[in-house]
Protein backbone atom coordinates (compact mmCIF):
# COMPACT_ATOMS: atom_id res chain seq x y z
CA UNK A 1 0.00 0.00 0.00
CA UNK A 2 1.69 3.09 -1.09
CA UNK A 3 1.25 5.73 2.00
CA UNK A 4 3.52 8.06 1.13
CA UNK A 5 4.20 10.66 -1.41
CA UNK A 6 8.15 10.06 -1.45
CA UNK A 7 8.85 7.28 -4.12
CA UNK A 8 11.12 8.57 -6.56
CA UNK A 9 14.89 9.33 -6.84
CA UNK A 10 15.21 8.60 -2.63
CA UNK A 11 17.55 5.96 -1.46
CA UNK A 12 15.22 3.70 0.81
CA UNK A 13 16.53 4.54 4.23
CA UNK A 14 18.99 1.98 6.09
CA UNK A 15 17.54 0.17 9.50
CA UNK A 16 21.01 -1.05 10.80
CA UNK A 17 19.10 -1.61 14.62
CA UNK A 18 17.00 -5.10 15.11
CA UNK A 19 13.72 -3.03 15.71
CA UNK A 20 12.51 0.60 14.36
CA UNK A 21 10.40 1.60 17.47
CA UNK A 22 11.46 1.24 20.80
CA UNK A 23 9.41 1.55 23.63
CA UNK A 24 9.89 2.59 27.09
CA UNK A 25 8.54 2.31 30.48
CA UNK A 26 7.06 4.16 32.89
CA UNK A 27 10.00 6.69 34.30
CA UNK A 28 9.37 5.75 38.20
CA UNK A 29 12.35 8.09 39.14
CA UNK A 30 12.18 11.14 37.80
CA UNK A 31 10.79 13.28 34.75
CA UNK A 32 10.47 12.82 31.27
CA UNK A 33 10.72 16.07 28.41
CA UNK A 34 10.55 16.11 24.80
CA UNK A 35 12.28 18.60 22.85
CA UNK A 36 11.93 20.13 19.38
CA UNK A 37 14.49 19.89 16.40
CA UNK A 38 17.70 20.43 17.59
CA UNK A 39 19.70 21.40 14.24
CA UNK A 40 23.14 22.04 16.05
CA UNK A 41 21.40 24.56 18.81
CA UNK A 42 23.53 22.58 21.61
CA UNK A 43 24.10 25.21 24.02
CA UNK A 44 20.63 26.08 23.74
CA UNK A 45 19.58 22.79 25.09
CA UNK A 46 21.85 22.76 27.71
CA UNK A 47 20.51 26.06 28.88
CA UNK A 48 17.06 24.92 28.39
CA UNK A 49 17.79 21.86 30.78
CA UNK A 50 19.53 24.31 33.31
CA UNK A 51 16.28 26.25 33.54
CA UNK A 52 14.55 22.80 34.16
CA UNK A 53 16.78 21.59 36.56
CA UNK A 54 17.02 18.69 34.77
CA UNK A 55 18.33 15.78 36.66
CA UNK A 56 20.85 13.77 34.40
CA UNK A 57 20.32 11.05 37.41
CA UNK A 58 16.50 10.46 36.84
CA UNK A 59 15.59 12.25 34.14
CA UNK A 60 15.32 11.19 30.73
CA UNK A 61 15.04 13.37 27.23
CA UNK A 62 13.49 12.46 24.86
CA UNK A 63 13.95 14.06 20.88
CA UNK A 64 12.08 14.21 18.02
CA UNK A 65 15.34 14.42 15.74
CA UNK A 66 17.06 16.55 13.23
CA UNK A 67 20.15 16.62 15.66
CA UNK A 68 22.24 18.44 13.11
CA UNK A 69 22.32 21.23 10.28
CA UNK A 70 22.47 24.68 10.21
CA UNK A 71 23.30 25.18 13.75
CA UNK A 72 26.70 25.73 14.80
CA UNK A 73 27.23 22.61 17.08
CA UNK A 74 26.02 19.92 14.76
CA UNK A 75 29.05 17.80 15.48
CA UNK A 76 28.51 18.16 19.28
CA UNK A 77 25.72 15.31 17.90
CA UNK A 78 27.76 12.32 18.91
CA UNK A 79 28.56 13.60 22.21
CA UNK A 80 25.12 13.86 22.94
CA UNK A 81 23.61 10.33 21.49
CA UNK A 82 26.30 8.96 24.03
CA UNK A 83 24.27 10.33 27.39
CA UNK A 84 22.59 7.81 29.12
CA UNK A 85 19.48 9.78 29.55
CA UNK A 86 19.19 10.89 25.68
CA UNK A 87 17.02 9.46 23.11
CA UNK A 88 16.42 10.65 19.47
CA UNK A 89 14.61 9.32 16.82
CA UNK A 90 15.55 9.65 13.39
CA UNK A 91 14.82 13.01 11.23
CA UNK A 92 15.64 13.39 7.46
CA UNK A 93 18.87 15.24 8.53
CA UNK A 94 19.98 12.66 9.82
CA UNK A 95 18.83 10.65 6.87
CA UNK A 96 20.86 13.69 5.21
CA UNK A 97 24.02 12.18 6.71
CA UNK A 98 23.46 8.17 6.15
CA UNK A 99 22.98 9.06 2.67
CA UNK A 100 26.38 11.51 2.31
CA UNK A 101 27.65 8.71 0.12
CA UNK A 102 25.35 8.78 -2.76
CA UNK A 103 26.99 12.41 -4.50
CA UNK A 104 23.85 13.55 -5.92
CA UNK A 105 22.40 13.67 -2.02
CA UNK A 106 25.29 14.84 -0.62
CA UNK A 107 24.91 17.85 -3.33
CA UNK A 108 21.14 18.17 -1.85
CA UNK A 109 22.32 18.25 1.17
CA UNK A 110 25.15 20.81 1.28
CA UNK A 111 23.61 23.04 -0.87
CA UNK A 112 20.26 23.44 0.11
CA UNK A 113 19.68 22.02 3.43
CA UNK A 114 22.57 23.21 5.78
CA UNK A 115 25.53 20.76 5.17
CA UNK A 116 28.47 22.52 5.13
CA UNK A 117 29.42 21.90 8.18
CA UNK A 118 30.06 17.85 7.17
CA UNK A 119 32.80 19.00 4.65
CA UNK A 120 34.92 19.97 7.76
CA UNK A 121 34.00 16.54 9.24
CA UNK A 122 37.58 13.89 8.44
CA UNK A 123 36.00 10.29 6.78
CA UNK A 124 36.72 8.33 9.48
CA UNK A 125 34.36 11.01 11.89
CA UNK A 126 31.82 10.95 9.01
CA UNK A 127 31.68 7.02 9.26
CA UNK A 128 31.28 7.27 12.87
CA UNK A 129 28.09 9.82 12.26
CA UNK A 130 26.58 7.40 9.41
CA UNK A 131 26.72 4.41 11.63
CA UNK A 132 25.48 5.97 14.84
CA UNK A 133 22.44 7.80 12.54
CA UNK A 134 21.44 4.22 11.01
CA UNK A 135 21.35 2.83 14.73
CA UNK A 136 18.66 5.70 15.47
CA UNK A 137 14.89 3.97 15.66
CA UNK A 138 12.29 5.86 13.30
CA UNK A 139 9.59 5.76 16.25
CA UNK A 140 9.38 5.97 20.22
CA UNK A 141 6.60 4.94 22.52
CA UNK A 142 6.92 6.11 25.84
CA UNK A 143 4.59 5.09 29.03
CA UNK A 144 3.59 8.00 30.99
CA UNK A 145 1.50 9.13 33.81
CA UNK A 146 -0.49 11.32 31.32
CA UNK A 147 -0.80 8.23 29.08
CA UNK A 148 1.11 6.28 26.74
CA UNK A 149 3.33 8.68 23.91
CA UNK A 150 4.41 8.24 20.52
CA UNK A 151 7.39 10.47 18.99
CA UNK A 152 8.18 10.54 15.10
CA UNK A 153 10.12 12.86 13.35
CA UNK A 154 7.97 14.00 10.86
CA UNK A 155 4.18 12.56 10.70
CA UNK A 156 1.68 9.08 10.57
CA UNK A 157 0.20 8.29 7.80
CA UNK A 158 -3.81 9.10 7.53
CA UNK A 159 -6.02 6.74 8.23
CA UNK A 160 -3.77 3.87 10.23
CA UNK A 161 -3.67 3.49 13.41
CA UNK A 162 -0.56 3.81 15.34
CA UNK A 163 -0.08 0.40 15.58
CA UNK A 164 -0.85 -0.43 11.96
CA UNK A 165 2.64 2.43 11.66
CA UNK A 166 4.68 0.85 13.97
CA UNK A 167 4.29 -2.45 12.35
CA UNK A 168 5.11 -1.06 8.97
CA UNK A 169 7.84 0.40 9.96
CA UNK A 170 9.02 -2.74 11.58
CA UNK A 171 8.59 -4.53 8.32
CA UNK A 172 10.71 -1.91 6.55
CA UNK A 173 8.35 -0.67 4.85
CA UNK A 174 9.93 2.22 2.60
CA UNK A 175 6.97 4.87 2.06
CA UNK A 176 5.99 4.19 5.75
CA UNK A 177 9.60 5.07 6.66
CA UNK A 178 9.80 7.77 4.14
CA UNK A 179 6.45 9.30 5.08
CA UNK A 180 7.61 9.21 9.13
CA UNK A 181 10.75 11.19 7.77
CA UNK A 182 9.77 13.95 5.55
CA UNK A 183 5.89 14.01 5.41
CA UNK A 184 4.61 17.66 6.25
CA UNK A 185 0.85 16.58 4.80
CA UNK A 186 -1.14 17.13 8.23
CA UNK A 187 0.25 20.45 9.68
CA UNK A 188 0.12 22.27 6.28
CA UNK A 189 -3.86 21.04 5.62
CA UNK A 190 -3.16 18.57 2.35
CA UNK A 191 -3.95 15.29 4.39
CA UNK A 192 -6.45 14.14 7.10
CA UNK A 193 -6.28 16.20 10.13
CA UNK A 194 -7.94 13.46 12.15
CA UNK A 195 -6.62 11.92 15.12
CA UNK A 196 -4.33 9.03 15.34
CA UNK A 197 -5.87 6.08 17.04
CA UNK A 198 -4.12 3.18 18.06
CA UNK A 199 -2.81 3.08 21.72
CA UNK A 200 -1.31 6.02 22.15
CA UNK A 201 -2.70 9.31 23.59
CA UNK A 202 -0.65 11.63 22.29
CA UNK A 203 1.70 11.96 19.17
CA UNK A 204 5.23 14.26 19.23
CA UNK A 205 6.80 15.60 15.73
CA UNK A 206 8.86 18.32 14.64
CA UNK A 207 10.33 18.91 11.21
CA UNK A 208 7.98 21.94 10.23
CA UNK A 209 8.75 24.97 11.91
CA UNK A 210 6.51 27.02 13.35
CA UNK A 211 5.46 30.00 15.84
CA UNK A 212 4.18 27.94 18.34
CA UNK A 213 3.87 24.97 19.16
CA UNK A 214 0.81 23.51 17.50
CA UNK A 215 -1.49 20.67 18.21
CA UNK A 216 -4.25 19.32 15.60
CA UNK A 217 -5.86 16.91 17.56
CA UNK A 218 -3.75 14.19 19.44
CA UNK A 219 -0.30 15.33 16.92
CA UNK A 220 1.84 17.97 18.42
CA UNK A 221 4.09 19.94 16.49
CA UNK A 222 6.80 21.18 18.75
CA UNK A 223 9.66 22.81 16.09
CA UNK A 224 9.43 26.46 17.10
CA UNK A 225 12.57 26.98 14.58
CA UNK A 226 15.32 27.48 17.25
CA UNK A 227 18.30 27.10 14.56
CA UNK A 228 16.77 30.66 13.14
CA UNK A 229 17.38 32.87 15.78
CA UNK A 230 21.43 32.71 14.25
CA UNK A 231 19.38 34.62 11.28
CA UNK A 232 17.93 37.46 13.69
CA UNK A 233 14.74 35.98 14.05
CA UNK A 234 13.43 37.04 17.61
CA UNK A 235 10.68 34.33 18.13
CA UNK A 236 12.67 31.42 16.97
CA UNK A 237 12.93 29.05 19.83
CA UNK A 238 14.01 25.59 21.22
CA UNK A 239 10.98 23.97 22.41
CA UNK A 240 11.34 21.29 25.48
CA UNK A 241 8.18 20.14 26.77
CA UNK A 242 7.30 18.06 29.33
CA UNK A 243 5.18 14.52 29.45
CA UNK A 244 3.18 15.87 32.30
CA UNK A 245 1.76 19.13 29.85
CA UNK A 246 -0.47 16.91 27.52
CA UNK A 247 -1.37 19.96 25.21
CA UNK A 248 0.38 22.26 23.10
CA UNK A 249 0.14 26.02 22.79
CA UNK A 250 -2.16 26.27 20.22
CA UNK A 251 -4.47 24.08 18.18
CA UNK A 252 -4.30 24.88 14.49
CA UNK A 253 -1.57 27.12 12.35
CA UNK A 254 -1.85 27.84 8.70
CA UNK A 255 -0.74 29.88 6.07
CA UNK A 256 1.59 32.72 5.85
CA UNK A 257 1.77 33.21 9.29
CA UNK A 258 3.55 29.72 10.31
CA UNK A 259 6.45 31.72 8.55
CA UNK A 260 6.72 34.86 9.75
CA UNK A 261 7.93 36.57 12.78
CA UNK A 262 8.72 39.60 14.42
CA UNK A 263 8.18 42.85 12.47
CA UNK A 264 6.53 41.07 9.61
CA UNK A 265 4.13 39.66 11.72
CA UNK A 266 3.14 43.01 13.51
CA UNK A 267 2.16 44.41 9.73
CA UNK A 268 -0.23 41.15 9.85
CA UNK A 269 -1.59 41.62 13.11
CA UNK A 270 -1.77 45.17 12.02
CA UNK A 271 -3.80 45.14 9.41
CA UNK A 272 -6.15 42.37 10.39
CA UNK A 273 -6.78 44.82 13.32
CA UNK A 274 -7.44 47.90 10.81
CA UNK A 275 -9.73 45.40 8.39
CA UNK A 276 -11.75 44.93 11.21
CA UNK A 277 -12.93 48.55 11.24
CA UNK A 278 -11.97 49.84 7.51
CA UNK A 279 -14.01 47.04 6.09
CA UNK A 280 -17.26 47.88 7.61
CA UNK A 281 -16.73 51.68 6.34
CA UNK A 282 -16.60 50.27 2.93
CA UNK A 283 -19.81 47.90 3.11
CA UNK A 284 -21.85 50.70 4.58
CA UNK A 285 -20.71 53.35 1.46
CA UNK A 286 -21.10 50.35 -1.06
CA UNK A 287 -24.87 49.12 0.20
CA UNK A 288 -25.96 52.55 1.42
CA UNK A 289 -23.82 55.15 -0.12
CA UNK A 290 -26.29 57.02 -1.66
CA UNK A 291 -28.84 57.46 1.59
CA UNK A 292 -25.63 58.00 3.86
CA UNK A 293 -24.39 61.06 1.81
CA UNK A 294 -27.88 62.43 1.94
CA UNK A 295 -28.54 65.94 3.70
CA UNK A 296 -29.58 65.92 7.23
CA UNK A 297 -28.24 64.15 10.55
CA UNK A 298 -31.03 60.56 10.26
CA UNK A 299 -29.11 59.36 6.87
CA UNK A 300 -25.51 59.39 9.04
CA UNK A 301 -26.88 57.71 12.07
CA UNK A 302 -28.59 54.93 9.63
CA UNK A 303 -25.00 54.62 8.31
CA UNK A 304 -23.28 54.69 11.84
CA UNK A 305 -25.83 52.30 13.22
CA UNK A 306 -24.86 49.81 9.98
CA UNK A 307 -21.57 50.28 10.37
CA UNK A 308 -21.89 49.26 14.31
CA UNK A 309 -23.50 47.10 13.32
CA UNK A 310 -21.16 45.27 10.74
CA UNK A 311 -18.36 45.19 13.06
CA UNK A 312 -20.70 43.47 16.27
CA UNK A 313 -21.20 40.72 13.93
CA UNK A 314 -17.87 40.40 12.25
CA UNK A 315 -16.41 39.83 16.08
CA UNK A 316 -19.39 37.75 16.97
CA UNK A 317 -18.82 35.91 13.75
CA UNK A 318 -14.88 35.48 14.70
CA UNK A 319 -15.80 34.48 18.45
CA UNK A 320 -17.97 31.84 17.88
CA UNK A 321 -17.06 30.34 15.26
CA UNK A 322 -14.44 27.41 15.11
CA UNK A 323 -11.01 28.68 13.12
CA UNK A 324 -10.33 26.37 9.69
CA UNK A 325 -7.35 25.36 8.25
CA UNK A 326 -5.99 26.75 4.90
CA UNK A 327 -7.21 24.38 2.52
CA UNK A 328 -10.76 24.01 4.10
CA UNK A 329 -11.58 27.69 3.51
CA UNK A 330 -10.16 27.82 -0.01
CA UNK A 331 -12.60 24.83 -0.87
CA UNK A 332 -15.36 26.86 0.63
CA UNK A 333 -14.56 30.12 -1.07
CA UNK A 334 -14.12 28.51 -4.16
CA UNK A 335 -16.94 26.42 -3.80
CA UNK A 336 -20.30 27.14 -2.63
CA UNK A 337 -19.19 31.29 -2.13
CA UNK A 338 -18.11 31.21 -6.06
CA UNK A 339 -21.67 30.01 -6.86
CA UNK A 340 -23.14 32.43 -5.32
CA UNK A 341 -21.11 35.30 -6.84
CA UNK A 342 -21.57 33.83 -9.92
CA UNK A 343 -25.54 33.77 -9.68
CA UNK A 344 -24.90 37.57 -8.15
CA UNK A 345 -23.23 38.32 -10.96
CA UNK A 346 -25.74 36.94 -13.50
CA UNK A 347 -28.98 38.16 -11.86
CA UNK A 348 -26.72 41.87 -12.23
CA UNK A 349 -26.94 41.63 -15.78
CA UNK A 350 -30.12 40.26 -16.67
CA UNK A 351 -31.29 43.74 -14.55
CA UNK A 352 -33.12 41.79 -11.51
Amino acid sequence: MKISEYHNGMPSPEILVDTAVVHFDKNSRGKDFVVGDIHGMFDHLGSLLKKVSFDEDRDRLFSVGDLVDRGPQSQDALKWLQHPWFYAVRGNHEQFVIDSENEEQLNIWINYNGGEWWLNVDEPEQATFRTAFANMPLAMEVETETGNVGIVHADVPPFISWEHFVSLLESRDRDATLYALWSRNRITGQGSSRPVSGKVDRIYCGHTPTRMTVQLENVCYIDTGAVYATEGYEEAKLTLVPFDMPEAETELSGGVLIEYSGPPLGIFKLTRAMMLFTMPVFLVVLFFGGAVTAPGWWPKLIGLLAWFVLVALTIVIRNTTPRVRTDQAVRFFWGPVSLVALVAVVLAWSGL
